[in-house]
Protein backbone atom coordinates (compact mmCIF):
# COMPACT_ATOMS: atom_id res chain seq x y z
CA UNK A 1 0.00 0.00 0.00
CA UNK A 2 1.51 3.72 -0.82
CA UNK A 3 0.84 5.89 1.30
CA UNK A 4 -0.30 9.59 0.11
CA UNK A 5 1.97 12.43 1.54
CA UNK A 6 0.53 15.21 0.17
CA UNK A 7 -2.52 15.11 2.87
CA UNK A 8 -1.85 18.03 5.56
CA UNK A 9 -0.34 17.04 8.46
CA UNK A 10 -1.24 18.07 12.31
CA UNK A 11 2.57 18.75 12.84
CA UNK A 12 3.88 22.40 11.78
CA UNK A 13 5.71 22.43 8.63
CA UNK A 14 8.48 24.47 7.83
CA UNK A 15 7.53 27.84 6.26
CA UNK A 16 9.18 30.37 3.39
CA UNK A 17 11.76 26.94 2.32
CA UNK A 18 11.59 24.79 -0.10
CA UNK A 19 14.40 22.11 -1.20
CA UNK A 20 16.22 24.10 -4.26
CA UNK A 21 14.95 23.00 -7.81
CA UNK A 22 18.57 23.11 -8.87
CA UNK A 23 19.44 20.13 -6.26
CA UNK A 24 18.50 16.50 -7.94
CA UNK A 25 16.21 14.67 -5.76
CA UNK A 26 16.56 12.30 -4.90
CA UNK A 27 20.63 12.73 -5.15
CA UNK A 28 23.50 10.70 -3.80
CA UNK A 29 25.47 12.20 -1.47
CA UNK A 30 28.55 9.30 -0.32
CA UNK A 31 29.49 6.06 -1.45
CA UNK A 32 31.89 3.63 1.17
CA UNK A 33 32.89 -0.14 1.73
CA UNK A 34 31.94 -1.38 4.76
CA UNK A 35 34.10 -2.44 7.78
CA UNK A 36 33.60 -6.23 8.16
CA UNK A 37 32.88 -8.88 5.73
CA UNK A 38 28.95 -10.13 4.90
CA UNK A 39 28.80 -13.26 3.05
CA UNK A 40 32.91 -13.46 2.55
CA UNK A 41 32.93 -9.88 0.83
CA UNK A 42 33.21 -6.41 2.25
CA UNK A 43 29.77 -4.83 1.30
CA UNK A 44 29.54 -2.04 -0.55
CA UNK A 45 26.96 0.94 0.48
CA UNK A 46 25.98 4.69 -0.12
CA UNK A 47 23.82 7.51 1.00
CA UNK A 48 21.27 9.55 -0.60
CA UNK A 49 18.02 10.98 0.10
CA UNK A 50 14.90 8.90 0.91
CA UNK A 51 12.97 9.27 -2.44
CA UNK A 52 9.20 9.82 -2.48
CA UNK A 53 8.28 6.35 -3.35
CA UNK A 54 9.86 5.22 0.01
CA UNK A 55 8.86 7.40 2.87
CA UNK A 56 6.36 4.98 4.29
CA UNK A 57 9.13 2.42 3.71
CA UNK A 58 11.43 4.37 5.61
CA UNK A 59 8.93 5.57 8.31
CA UNK A 60 8.02 1.76 8.88
CA UNK A 61 11.73 1.09 9.37
CA UNK A 62 12.18 3.73 11.81
CA UNK A 63 9.32 2.42 13.78
CA UNK A 64 10.43 -0.68 13.69
CA UNK A 65 14.06 -0.02 15.48
CA UNK A 66 14.83 3.14 16.30
CA UNK A 67 11.34 3.86 19.06
CA UNK A 68 12.76 0.53 20.11
CA UNK A 69 16.26 0.99 20.57
CA UNK A 70 16.79 4.75 21.82
CA UNK A 71 17.09 5.99 25.12
CA UNK A 72 14.28 8.15 25.76
CA UNK A 73 12.15 6.03 23.76
CA UNK A 74 12.57 2.71 25.90
CA UNK A 75 12.82 4.66 29.20
CA UNK A 76 9.04 6.23 28.98
CA UNK A 77 7.99 3.47 27.22
CA UNK A 78 6.85 5.33 24.44
CA UNK A 79 5.19 2.23 22.37
CA UNK A 80 2.55 1.32 25.01
CA UNK A 81 1.32 4.86 24.20
CA UNK A 82 -1.41 4.51 20.87
CA UNK A 83 -1.20 8.64 20.71
CA UNK A 84 2.38 9.12 21.06
CA UNK A 85 2.82 6.34 18.36
CA UNK A 86 0.45 8.47 16.55
CA UNK A 87 2.08 11.45 16.81
CA UNK A 88 5.84 10.01 16.04
CA UNK A 89 4.21 9.40 12.79
CA UNK A 90 2.72 12.22 12.21
CA UNK A 91 6.12 13.61 12.60
CA UNK A 92 8.26 11.73 10.66
CA UNK A 93 5.61 12.12 7.61
CA UNK A 94 5.97 16.30 7.94
CA UNK A 95 9.46 16.01 7.67
CA UNK A 96 9.84 13.80 5.39
CA UNK A 97 7.78 16.34 3.36
CA UNK A 98 11.15 18.39 3.53
CA UNK A 99 13.20 15.94 1.27
CA UNK A 100 16.42 16.20 3.35
CA UNK A 101 15.69 12.88 4.78
CA UNK A 102 19.08 10.30 4.43
CA UNK A 103 18.43 6.85 3.77
CA UNK A 104 21.78 4.35 3.51
CA UNK A 105 21.90 1.25 1.30
CA UNK A 106 23.98 -1.91 0.77
CA UNK A 107 24.63 -2.87 -2.76
CA UNK A 108 22.53 -6.32 -3.40
CA UNK A 109 24.88 -9.12 -4.20
CA UNK A 110 22.15 -10.11 -6.90
CA UNK A 111 22.87 -7.97 -9.29
CA UNK A 112 18.81 -8.51 -9.79
CA UNK A 113 18.01 -7.85 -6.32
CA UNK A 114 17.18 -4.30 -5.41
CA UNK A 115 18.79 -1.87 -2.78
CA UNK A 116 19.30 -3.05 1.10
CA UNK A 117 18.52 -0.31 3.47
CA UNK A 118 21.21 -0.40 6.38
CA UNK A 119 20.59 2.91 7.86
CA UNK A 120 18.34 5.53 8.48
CA UNK A 121 18.13 9.66 9.58
CA UNK A 122 15.29 11.64 9.24
CA UNK A 123 16.82 14.91 8.72
CA UNK A 124 14.89 18.04 8.31
CA UNK A 125 14.37 21.99 7.89
CA UNK A 126 14.05 23.53 11.68
CA UNK A 127 12.66 26.90 11.16
CA UNK A 128 12.65 30.37 13.30
CA UNK A 129 9.06 30.93 12.85
CA UNK A 130 7.12 28.09 13.07
CA UNK A 131 4.78 26.74 15.74
CA UNK A 132 5.43 24.34 18.07
CA UNK A 133 3.83 21.17 17.56
CA UNK A 134 0.86 19.91 19.66
CA UNK A 135 0.92 16.38 20.44
CA UNK A 136 -2.09 13.97 21.81
CA UNK A 137 0.38 11.19 23.58
CA UNK A 138 0.99 12.14 26.80
CA UNK A 139 4.68 10.36 26.41
CA UNK A 140 5.62 12.22 23.21
CA UNK A 141 4.47 15.24 24.39
CA UNK A 142 6.94 14.83 27.67
CA UNK A 143 10.02 13.37 26.14
CA UNK A 144 9.67 15.82 22.47
CA UNK A 145 9.11 19.49 25.22
CA UNK A 146 12.38 17.72 26.88
CA UNK A 147 14.24 18.39 23.40
CA UNK A 148 12.45 21.77 22.69
CA UNK A 149 13.54 22.70 26.28
CA UNK A 150 16.47 22.49 24.92
CA UNK A 151 16.28 25.07 22.40
CA UNK A 152 14.21 27.68 24.78
CA UNK A 153 17.80 27.82 26.80
CA UNK A 154 19.94 28.30 24.46
CA UNK A 155 18.52 29.93 20.81
CA UNK A 156 20.08 28.76 17.87
CA UNK A 157 18.79 31.37 15.65
CA UNK A 158 19.99 34.12 17.40
CA UNK A 159 23.24 32.30 18.59
CA UNK A 160 24.07 31.79 14.60
CA UNK A 161 22.40 34.11 13.10
CA UNK A 162 20.11 32.24 10.83
CA UNK A 163 16.43 31.69 10.26
CA UNK A 164 16.65 28.08 9.33
CA UNK A 165 18.96 24.79 10.20
CA UNK A 166 18.90 21.29 9.65
CA UNK A 167 18.21 18.89 12.76
CA UNK A 168 16.94 15.94 12.80
CA UNK A 169 14.66 13.30 14.34
CA UNK A 170 15.99 9.77 14.96
CA UNK A 171 18.82 7.88 13.25
CA UNK A 172 19.10 4.56 13.16
CA UNK A 173 21.18 1.69 11.66
CA UNK A 174 19.70 -1.86 11.14
CA UNK A 175 20.87 -4.43 13.73
CA UNK A 176 22.89 -6.64 10.80
CA UNK A 177 24.32 -3.68 9.53
CA UNK A 178 26.34 -2.28 13.00
CA UNK A 179 29.60 -1.83 13.07
CA UNK A 180 29.94 -1.03 9.29
CA UNK A 181 30.79 2.83 10.13
CA UNK A 182 27.28 3.78 8.29
CA UNK A 183 26.33 6.52 11.43
CA UNK A 184 29.00 8.03 11.01
CA UNK A 185 28.45 8.42 7.14
CA UNK A 186 24.95 9.26 7.92
CA UNK A 187 26.32 12.12 9.91
CA UNK A 188 28.94 13.11 7.39
CA UNK A 189 26.68 12.92 4.80
CA UNK A 190 24.87 15.99 5.91
CA UNK A 191 27.75 18.06 5.23
CA UNK A 192 27.60 18.01 1.16
CA UNK A 193 23.81 17.65 1.93
CA UNK A 194 23.37 20.91 3.71
CA UNK A 195 25.64 23.01 1.06
CA UNK A 196 24.25 21.82 -2.16
CA UNK A 197 20.59 23.28 -0.26
CA UNK A 198 21.82 26.36 1.26
CA UNK A 199 21.93 25.64 4.99
CA UNK A 200 24.38 26.63 6.96
CA UNK A 201 23.93 25.13 10.47
CA UNK A 202 22.80 21.49 11.60
CA UNK A 203 21.89 20.75 15.35
CA UNK A 204 20.38 17.69 16.54
CA UNK A 205 19.80 16.16 20.68
CA UNK A 206 21.76 13.63 21.18
CA UNK A 207 20.33 11.52 24.06
CA UNK A 208 22.83 8.30 24.73
CA UNK A 209 27.13 8.22 24.81
CA UNK A 210 26.75 6.17 22.30
CA UNK A 211 25.05 8.38 19.99
CA UNK A 212 27.03 11.27 21.49
CA UNK A 213 30.58 9.85 20.88
CA UNK A 214 29.43 9.37 17.27
CA UNK A 215 28.54 12.72 17.23
CA UNK A 216 32.06 14.30 18.79
CA UNK A 217 33.75 11.55 16.30
CA UNK A 218 32.11 13.23 13.03
CA UNK A 219 32.64 16.68 13.87
CA UNK A 220 29.98 18.30 16.00
CA UNK A 221 30.61 20.39 19.02
CA UNK A 222 28.38 21.09 22.39
CA UNK A 223 25.72 23.82 21.98
CA UNK A 224 23.44 23.37 25.38
CA UNK A 225 23.64 20.90 27.41
CA UNK A 226 21.13 19.69 30.33
CA UNK A 227 21.83 16.70 32.73
CA UNK A 228 18.60 14.30 32.92
CA UNK A 229 18.84 15.10 36.78
CA UNK A 230 17.54 18.49 35.49
CA UNK A 231 14.74 17.28 33.13
CA UNK A 232 13.45 15.48 36.06
CA UNK A 233 12.79 18.61 37.92
CA UNK A 234 11.34 19.90 34.99
CA UNK A 235 9.19 17.19 34.27
CA UNK A 236 9.19 14.31 36.84
CA UNK A 237 8.06 11.71 34.06
CA UNK A 238 11.46 11.91 32.35
CA UNK A 239 12.93 10.39 35.68
CA UNK A 240 14.72 7.34 35.48
CA UNK A 241 18.15 7.39 34.23
CA UNK A 242 19.10 4.05 34.89
CA UNK A 243 17.09 2.54 32.08
CA UNK A 244 18.49 5.35 29.88
CA UNK A 245 21.28 3.45 30.26
CA UNK A 246 23.29 5.24 32.81
CA UNK A 247 23.18 8.35 30.74
CA UNK A 248 23.71 11.14 32.68
CA UNK A 249 22.84 14.40 30.24
CA UNK A 250 21.31 15.13 27.07
CA UNK A 251 22.65 17.33 24.45
CA UNK A 252 21.81 19.79 21.51
CA UNK A 253 24.87 19.58 19.73
CA UNK A 254 26.04 21.84 16.59
CA UNK A 255 28.25 21.89 13.86
CA UNK A 256 28.59 24.41 10.84
CA UNK A 257 27.66 23.14 7.16
CA UNK A 258 29.90 24.93 4.43
CA UNK A 259 31.37 27.54 7.05
CA UNK A 260 34.50 27.49 8.91
CA UNK A 261 33.24 27.21 12.17
CA UNK A 262 33.70 23.32 11.81
CA UNK A 263 37.42 23.77 11.31
CA UNK A 264 37.87 25.44 14.13
CA UNK A 265 38.59 28.90 12.58
CA UNK A 266 35.54 30.84 13.71
CA UNK A 267 34.78 31.03 17.51
CA UNK A 268 32.48 28.24 18.71
CA UNK A 269 29.38 28.82 20.87
CA UNK A 270 30.08 28.46 24.32
CA UNK A 271 28.29 26.12 26.66
CA UNK A 272 26.47 28.39 28.37
CA UNK A 273 22.15 29.10 28.31
CA UNK A 274 21.08 32.39 27.98
CA UNK A 275 20.94 33.06 31.72
CA UNK A 276 24.63 33.06 31.52
CA UNK A 277 25.47 29.85 34.16
CA UNK A 278 27.60 27.09 32.37
CA UNK A 279 26.03 23.72 31.51
CA UNK A 280 27.78 20.30 32.24
CA UNK A 281 29.49 19.97 29.08
CA UNK A 282 30.01 15.75 29.29
CA UNK A 283 28.46 13.29 26.81
CA UNK A 284 25.31 11.31 27.32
Amino acid sequence: MVQDYSETSSVSMAEDWKRPESVPFPSVWSRFEGKREINGKIPKFWIQDIPEDMFEIAMQTMLQNFIYDESMCKSITIVDEADSMDDIKEVWKAFLQHKLGLICFMENPDPNGKPIIAGLNITYLSNKNEEEPDFKGEKCRNMLGAVLHLTHMKDPFEAFGINEYMSALGLSVLPEFRGQGIGDQLLNARTPLGKAVGLKVTLTVFTSSISQKLAKRTGFKDFCVIDYAELETINPKMDDSERNGGVSSQILMSVRVGHPYRAGLTSEPSGRNTSGRTRQTTGS
